[in-house]
């Protein structure tokens, strides 16, 4: 796609990507919060951030990150966020954000590269199933004390 870069997400990001994550979960989260988490997490090397833009317009955000998982020996990445703005869906950004982020991973010695995405998000799963991914596991989730 022409005028389209995928670059690192840096602390300048923060508000752009807290209204995309804002309008991924349908809520309002805590700024304070989100702020603090986005730049620890911006400093840690287990944790990517990417943002596209299209025309140096901000038009999507993924997040991915890894750890050492025993049940797979190795290291494991997982797609924890991504967001295409509405207006700015079907022209394959997504499917660029995923390009960048497996560019990125398979620089590393990894064992697999996963994403978990809500049971009602059927458009996601199909996006995912068609960039590659296989349905293998069903995720159960319990809140959390400040939920």
């Amino acid at each position: 796609m022409e005028n389209l870069i995928i670059r690192r997400a840096v602390s300048a990001d923060v508000e752009l990507v807290y209204e995309m994550l804002c309008c991924l979960s349908d809520k309002q989260h805590n700024k304070e919060r989100f702020m603090q988490c986005f730049e620890t997490n911006l400093r840690n090397d287990t944790i990517i951030y990417l943002v596209a833009e299209r025309d140096n317009t901000p038009c999507g955000f993924i997040s991915c990150h890894s750890q050492q998982l025993l049940h797979h020996t190795g290291t494991a990445y997982e797609i924890q966020e991504m967001y295409i703005k509405e207006a700015c869906r079907g022209w394959g950004i997504g499917k660029k954000l995923i390009a960048t982020l497996r560019s990125i991973i398979n620089e590393t010695d990894y064992d697999v590269f996963e994403v978990t995405s809500s049971n009602w998000r059927e458009e996601a799963h199909a996006f995912y199933q068609n960039n590659g991914f296989v349905q293998t596991h069903k995720k159960f989730t319990s809140k959390g004390s400040r939920s």
